[in-house]
């Protein structure tokens, strides 16, 4: 990293080894060191649990310690050690977007294993920013599902589509589906209404009023 030369826009982000637990403290430190003395890299930090006991992180932990994310680019987690269900995902994500305003940053979240029709959009209204995943290589979406991949080309296209190109014919088709998707968290950013997400809308709505309850009605 110190000899990285590359004019491309990068971001560097912290190690994740899946034997490795550390005190949130110590994943700062460890973070912030990332790249030796070079300063002028960009740093994300993929929070972990602490301890290999621990499946899910330790939300009022990172709650209480927002204040020492602020140095980084982005705040990474994973989808999985987020929370046991979907809203329990969704509260700790607001949560930690409660904690970051509180401590005047406006850090982006970025979700790693969370890139689909679905749990996108739900983390999205909740306060998250950044999502990936390998879901659109392995999947195709149409109209707000995500589906297996010969099962979506029997949707999608005709009955005479050659099987040997519907990888590609899949992934150019979920590539400008995240574009409009993306489009469509824009205008839900911008003018708060549900209705944007389409065949997602009812449920996105249903599941971000009951998580905000659970916030407290935030």
């Amino acid at each position: 990293i110190e000899n990285w030369k590359a004019i491309l826009p990068a971001v560097f982000i912290s190690y994740d080894h899946p034997d490795v637990r550390l005190p949130l403290q110590k994943q700062v430190n460890n973070a912030l060191h990332l790249g030796g003395a070079r300063h002028q890299i960009a740093r994300e930090i993929l929070i972990k649990p602490t301890t290999l006991d621990q499946k899910y992180l330790q939300i009022p932990e990172i709650v209480a310690h927002a204040e020492s994310f602020s140095p980084f680019c982005a705040i990474g987690v994973t989808e999985k050690e987020l929370g046991k269900s979907v809203l329990d995902r969704m509260v700790n994500i607001g949560k930690i977007r409660e904690a970051l305003s509180a401590a005047k940053l406006e850090t982006p979240i970025h979700v790693f294993g969370s890139l689909d029709t679905m749990s996108s959009l739900l983390y999205f209204v909740m306060g998250a920013d950044i999502f990936d995943g390998l879901t659109w290589l392995r999947y195709g979406y149409h109209k707000g599902a995500t589906l297996y991949r010969h099962e979506f080309a029997t949707v999608k296209f005709p009955a005479t589509t050659n099987v040997n190109n519907i990888e590609e014919l899949c992934r150019e088709s979920n590539y400008l589906y995240l574009q409009d998707m993306e489009l469509r968290m824009c205008r839900f950013f911008s003018e708060g209404d549900f209705s944007v997400f389409e065949w997602n809308s009812d449920i996105v709505k249903r599941l971000y009023q009951s998580a905000t309850e659970r916030l407290g009605g935030k």
